[in-house]
């Protein structure tokens, strides 16, 4: 397999993924939440293992005597099953520092509310409120429906870690939001340099095999 090129690299390392809940597009903070509390921005804290996309043409088929007759009409707006495990080691992020226990009861919180505040609103004939999924490696920015909360899975072949999963409905496009600054970056700042080394090298975790 040949090298990645210098922009594949950099692009690989500037990946970032994120969620945010918005009101009139505007931001909606989400009330007790540890990370999207105070703007709805829920940035995972490492890359997915996994972004499974798929977007089905929107096709009209019809039998005929002599095979068939097809009316292609576009595309469906896509969708997402997204993949990932956090590490156990603390993470970080936007001034959050929680290890992969908190990070998946955020992810699993953040979702919950979503679903559940809608359900309230939608009871009371309020506006309702939307979910975007921004994927900056690839450059895609969509409202999405989750069709699921990601309860994580564990296994007893390891049970310290949780394996989450996380299923997506493409609404519409939407424009990107500001890119999140980067965690090497942001950490370069910070006054206690054992802390630099645990952010930037973590000593245990890491990507288990699936």
């Amino acid at each position: 397999m040949a090298a990645p090129t210098r922009e594949h690299r950099q692009r690989l390392q500037e990946a970032a993924y994120l969620l945010r809940i918005r009101e009139g597009g505007k931001p909606h903070p989400v009330p007790g939440h540890p990370v999207a509390g105070r703007d709805g921005v829920f940035p995972l804290p490492l890359p997915p293992q996994a972004v499974r996309g798929e977007q089905p043409a929107r096709l009209g088929y019809m039998p005929a005597r002599a095979w068939a007759v097809v009316d292609v009409q576009g595309l469906e707006a896509p969708t997402w099953e997204i993949e990932g495990q956090f590490l156990l080691t603390p993470r970080s992020v936007r001034g959050v520092r929680l290890d992969a226990y908190g990070w998946t009861r955020a992810l699993e919180e953040f979702v919950r509310y979503f679903l559940e505040e809608n359900r309230q609103r939608g009871q009371a004939k309020k506006p309702l409120l939307t979910l975007e999924w921004h994927d900056f490696y690839r450059d895609e920015h969509w409202e999405v429906a989750p069709r699921l909360v990601p309860l994580a899975a564990q296994s007893a072949a390891q049970p310290l870690v949780e394996r989450w999963s996380l299923r997506l409905q493409g609404v519409k496009p939407v424009g990107a939001p500001p890119k999140p600054e980067d965690r090497v970056k942001q950490s370069l700042f910070e006054a206690d340099p054992n802390r630099l080394v645990a952010e930037v090298c973590p000593v245990e975790g890491g990507y288990a095999a699936a």
